[in-house]
């Protein structure tokens, strides 16, 4: 056990790397230090100050305003790394702008919307995969699962 002690103390010890800056919480020094998603900038007194140094994003905006609160309007990317257009305004306008579909692209019909009469169940996208979902959407809501065919 004594020899594992002196192991771990040696072992995982790097150069800190300082930044010029103080923490604001503690005023030691600032280091880059390597984590699971790659590296950050935090306190060097670590155990003692867990101040970590958030990462500024660089904002891109497109140049156009936002119709409903008149902010301007910029570039930011979901969870998927997918980029779209919002307003920066964000959270308290959530105006987003949405992708027109090219007009070349053919919905097919699978059937009659059983709640509405009126509309037509088409294949759509969802969280969770994809689904049957009424053409009415807001006014009528109806959903189906779809069914995925099995390999024999």
């Amino acid at each position: 056990m004594d020899q594992f002690n002196k192991v771990q103390k040696v072992m995982y010890v790097d150069d800190p790397i300082p930044t010029g800056e103080l923490c604001p919480k503690c005023g030691a020094p600032l280091i880059y230090k390597e984590g699971k998603n790659g590296q950050f900038v935090g306190c060097s007194n670590y155990p003692e100050c867990k101040y970590v140094q958030k990462e500024k994003k660089e904002v891109v905006y497109t140049g156009e305003l936002c119709p409903e609160c008149g902010k301007p309007l910029v570039e930011r990317k979901d969870a998927k790394g997918k980029v779209f257009v919002a307003c920066s305004g964000y959270p308290r306008c959530k105006y987003i702008v949405k992708e027109e579909k090219p007009a070349d692209a053919v919905v097919e019909f699978v059937k009659k919307c059983p709640d509405c009469e009126t509309g037509q169940l088409i294949k759509k996208r969802g969280k969770y995969g994809y689904f049957l979902g009424c053409t009415n959407y807001p006014t009528c809501n109806h959903m189906e699962k779809l069914l995925k065919k099995r390999r024999k």
